[in-house]
This record gives structure tokens, sequence and C-alpha cells, in this order.
């Protein structure tokens, strides 16, 4: 099957982005219904909140977090939080319902 220009005939005018939102410590600050791309570094990390069945997204971690939350949302693969050795790392997260985030394996030292 042959593509015809005829497929391809608009003009992009603009582009969607979903800006990397800022994970910070404290209670709500990883609030999901803020956005779906992450960065955190050093802190101890939240768990989320108002994550909505179907979201996914990603965390880019720029430096080991101090601790990982244990006892609610985030569920670790393997039932253990990533033990991250080499920055920056991306890993993964899909909602399978506001009381499960299911986070991936990390992808890590991307360079």
């Amino acid at each position: 099957m042959a593509i015809t220009s005829e497929a391809f005939n608009s003009t992009n005018t603009g582009s969607i982005t979903s800006p990397e939102r800022i994970i910070s410590a404290g209670a709500g600050n990883f609030d999901l219904s803020t956005g779906q791309n992450w960065t955190v570094g050093a802190i101890d990390i939240p768990q989320p909140t108002s994550g909505v069945a179907g979201q996914s997204g990603l965390i880019r971690v720029t430096a080991a977090p101090t601790s990982w939350p244990s006892g609610g949302a985030l569920k670790y693969p393997g039932g253990s939080a990533p033990a991250l050795t080499s920055f920056p790392a991306v890993i993964p997260f899909y909602v399978q319902d506001a009381s499960n985030v299911l986070l991936g394996t990390p992808a890590e030292g991307i360079s």
C-alpha cells in the first residue's frame, strides 16, 4: 500500500508538551493531577496523590533519593524500592487505580 502526499496535507502550527514537574519533599508535593513527567533528586520522596486509573508517565532521578515511601500507593518491581547507583535514571510509572501506582524497572546512567 502506497502512502500518498494526501495523507499528510496539514501543517503543524504548534506542539504538544508536557512540562517536567519537580517532586519536592512533603505530603502532597507529588500531585499526579498536575503532570505526567517528573524529576527528583536527593530528597525523601512523598507518596503520589490524585492519580487517575490509566495515567502513565516518567520520573527522572538526578541523584539518589534519601528515601522512598513505603506502605502507600507506590508499588515497586519485586516489592522493593529501587537502589539506584547511576544517574540520571528514568523510571516509568502506571496508575492502576488511586491506591496503586506501579513503578517500572529503572533505566540508569543514561547519557
